[in-house]
């Protein structure tokens, strides 16, 4: 009887370290997880999704103002014609695009992640 209570113990120790590392892993790999923001195609900014920010980005006299609001990012101005990027709501798997302004909003899979890179 002593012997299936250890067994028993044993076995939901095993299963709630398993679950306690299943965790941690799906944590440490969202902590990591970032976009750029490519205007041209060349990044200007390279951002953790977990730090809450506006961005305003200016090219060529226009705008287009970003912003990454627990851990979700989406264009919340931009002043071309047709405001698609602005309707295209949260970035998902598809990036966002604003083809007036040539900017792309999409995941990146850096290891290294500065809080801007411009």
């Amino acid at each position: 009887m002593k012997k299936i209570r250890i067994l028993i113990a044993v076995v939901i120790l095993i299963v709630v370290g398993s679950i306690l590392g299943i965790y941690y892993f799906l944590q440490v790999n969202n902590n990591e997880q970032t976009i750029e923001i490519r205007q041209d195609d060349k990044v200007l900014y390279t951002l953790n999704l977990n730090e809450d920010q506006i961005i305003d980005i200016n090219y060529d006299g226009r705008i287009n103002t970003v912003e990454i609001k627990d851990g979700k990012v989406h264009v919340i101005y931009a002043d071309c014609p047709d405001q698609t990027c602005v309707e295209m709501g949260y970035l998902e798997n598809l990036p966002i695009v604003c083809l007036p302004n040539y900017l792309t909003i999409s995941y990146s899979e850096t290891d290294n992640i500065d809080s801007s890179s411009r």
